[in-house]
């Protein structure tokens, strides 16, 4: 498994959602995002993406790339239940976000400080793993990247 980027990941025939899909409209993905979202792209679907539009158990997959750290913690749990409502029976979710940990070093207090990225929530990667699993996920695959000294992860769950 590569950190995802704009490159779409490999998928099996189904529906594959693209949650807060921003700049990345991935071929052969429904891409979702915000209407104006930031990227000033057009997604296949604008809708608020804590309430999809979508049937029950209607998707294969779901990436959120960047997206779960937006979200209040407040908010997290239902994002969670209405993602795993449109996943089908076996269905994966796979997150990617950047760890607080990342702030912890150098490069990463100056990112923060100058860039100002509207985070609402940030966890630590395995407090993040924890979490997953108390809301009732199977984990499949964990990893942790650490490009130009900030840490993301990946979590894959069912």
């Amino acid at each position: 498994m590569r950190k995802a980027n704009k490159i779409a990941p490999e998928v099996k025939d189904g529906i594959h959602l693209n949650i807060g899909c921003g700049a990345k409209l991935w071929e052969g993905f429904v891409n979702i995002d915000f209407p104006s979202n930031w990227s000033k792209l057009k997604p296949d679907v604008e809708c608020d993406v804590r309430e999809l539009p979508f049937p029950d158990e209607y998707a294969d997959s779901a990436y959120a790339i960047h997206v779960f750290e937006h979200f209040f913690r407040w908010e997290s749990d239902d994002v969670l239940v209405e993602w795993k409502r449109v996943l089908k029976p076996g269905g994966q979710l796979i997150i990617e976000d950047v760890s607080i940990e990342t702030f912890e070093n150098p490069l990463g207090r100056i990112f923060r400080r100058f860039f100002n990225h509207p985070y609402k929530t940030m966890y630590k990667r395995e407090e993040f793993f924890s979490y997953l699993e108390k809301e009732g996920w199977h984990i499949a695959t964990r990893k942790i990247f650490h490009p130009l000294g900030f840490e993301y992860f990946i979590v894959i769950a069912a």
